[in-house]
């Protein structure tokens, strides 16, 4: 699992390190944002890779305190050129047994743990070629890729992420609705509807 944490948080500074006060309390972990996102997926059979720039010391103490050796952290040095870099860093260390992989951003401590274990045990069991939830049709995140789709990323530039793939690949798609709120619910939305930003 990539989890992309090098954006520049235009819209709110460091809100990866806000406090994770208002996530109730079976789905919160550590102290902060990030921290509870990445939660989601540590007690499974994933590998998880998070990639850093902005804010790249504070988010690697933040978790290295929390997460010691349970999760690779990799450095984006071109995180200002869009969220493609940040992705393709991530693929770049992926291990070359892996099957799978996958993306979550890291402003989504609304997932529930459940329904990461869901989504792992339909890639298990169904082995489909690209796995996407969706909650109300809208899609949402995590979303999984057999590793055959890797190539296509490292042609991604600037802001350009998965969806572009997604489009172009929706015959292979596997699309799970999922009742989880979570999957479409980022820290943007909260602090927007909360008077926060």
């Amino acid at each position: 699992m990539i989890i992309p944490a090098a954006g520049l948080s235009t819209r709110y500074p460091n809100k990866l390190l806000m406090n994770n006060d208002f996530i109730p309390d079976s789905e919160r972990y550590g102290k902060t944002i990030i921290e509870t996102t990445i939660s989601k997926f540590i007690d499974l059979p994933i590998d998880v890779v998070v990639v850093v720039g902005h804010h790249k010391t504070k988010i690697v103490d933040c978790l290295n305190n929390t997460f010691s050796e349970k999760i690779k952290i990799v450095e984006n040095t071109d995180y200002k050129h869009g969220m493609s870099t940040s992705l393709i860093s991530g693929l770049s260390e992926l291990e070359l047994k892996t099957d799978y992989f996958g993306f979550c951003l890291a402003d989504k401590p609304f997932i529930k743990k459940s329904t990461v274990k869901t989504l792992y045990n339909i890639l298990v069991k169904n082995t489909p070629n690209i796995l996407v939830p969706t909650f109300n049709d809208i899609i949402g995140h995590p979303i999984f890729f057999k590793i055959n789709y890797k190539k296509q990323y490292f042609h991604l530039k600037k802001d350009v992420g998965g969806k572009s793939i997604i489009e172009k690949e929706k015959k292979d798609i596997t699309f799970i609705p999922i009742k989880d709120s979570g999957i479409v619910k980022d820290m943007d939305q909260y602090l927007s509807i909360n008077n926060l930003q």
